[in-house]
């Protein structure tokens, strides 16, 4: 930590902003994905909480990719695209990261403005929306990270993983008894 009256110190500040960027997304996103799985198929909760909570999922990674940027890459591709090879031996999967971070931009932004029409979508590209999403967020928090963020992160996707087992075999079940 800082010194005498000092919270944090100068060069704690890059660290704390990205490490505490990230545990906010990775809050809100379980929240939201959550409130999303736990929401009635075709039923009446309009799911606004469910939308805040992934908002703020997106608004605290924008913040975490501004930080990592800002504060460890210096605000160079080239940086991040190392960080990307040294990592992950793949320098492109940077594009990876891009893509990631524009479609939940967009997902987030299309349930704002146009929510019936986002409730509308076909069911292949809800799935596939949200595979990607829970792809690239277990591999970073999980696969890439390791001390707490790795622990709690699975054990927050293994929650999700029973939550969506479990709805499935309610949907299961209801078609069966339908037929």
């Amino acid at each position: 930590m800082g010194g005498p009256g000092e919270l944090i110190s100068a060069t704690e500040i890059g660290p704390a902003a990205i490490a505490g960027t990230i545990w906010l997304t990775l809050l809100a996103y379980f929240a939201a994905m959550t409130l999303i799985l736990a929401r009635a198929p075709g039923g009446s909760d309009d799911g606004r909480s469910a939308r805040r909570w992934w908002t703020l999922a997106v608004v605290a990674y924008l913040l975490h990719v501004a930080a990592a940027f800002h504060f460890h890459h210096r605000w160079s591709h080239d940086r991040a695209y190392q960080m990307v090879q040294e990592q992950s031996g793949f320098g492109p999967g940077i594009f990876i990261t891009y893509f990631f971070t524009l479609i939940w931009m967009l997902d987030a932004g299309w349930w704002w403005l146009a929510p019936a029409s986002r409730e509308r979508r076909p069911r292949w590209l809800e799935i596939a929306l949200h595979a990607f999403l829970a792809f690239i967020l277990f591999n970073g928090a999980v696969v890439f990270e390791g001390g707490p963020v790795r622990w709690l992160s699975l054990a927050g996707f293994t929650t999700l993983g029973v939550m969506l087992w479990k709805r499935w075999r309610r949907i299961g079940a209801r078609v069966s008894e339908a037929a």
